[in-house]
């Protein structure tokens, strides 16, 4: 029985584009140092089995914790914290459909995310910033720190 929609890259039509097509596009014309590719990069290495222990099989399935985490980091990163904003950007922002793999949570979704895995998400803010730290990043989007000597 399985747990969570399935990851891939395919999803619905994006402005007459199939979702293969689109998110070939992104590839194209998105930075391979871009943020986006790095919160992706790094939030998909993370072991997220501390939340997805938490889903049942029961019922319809849900989007995978990775996906919404790297939105949810992506998002602090560049300073939208919202939820109505991020579901906004997953509908319109081609860096957010990236990282959502043309999903589109509502943003109930998001809040219900962030509100039942807040300690998770907390540690997990942690770990991924000491990771940047290690790859030699003082900052990611809008946080910067001091970085260790």
């Amino acid at each position: 029985m399985v747990k969570f929609k399935p990851f891939h890259e395919f999803q619905k039509p994006l402005i007459g584009f199939t979702p293969e097509a689109f998110l070939d596009y992104v590839e194209t014309v998105l930075p391979k140092d871009h943020l986006c590719r790095l919160v992706k990069e790094v939030v998909f290495s993370l072991d997220t089995e501390a939340i997805e222990a938490k889903y049942s099989f029961l019922g319809q399935r849900t989007y995978h914790p990775k996906l919404l985490l790297s939105v949810l980091f992506y998002g602090y990163a560049t300073g939208v914290r919202s939820s109505r904003k991020l579901e906004e950007r997953c509908l319109g922002d081609h860096f957010y459909i990236y990282l959502m793999q043309c999903y589109t949570p509502d943003h109930r979704t998001i809040s219900d995310f962030r509100k039942n895995n807040l300690k998770e998400i907390e540690k997990y803010f942690v770990d991924i910033v000491r990771i940047f730290s290690t790859l030699g990043y003082t900052s990611i989007g809008r946080y910067t720190w001091m970085a260790q000597r």
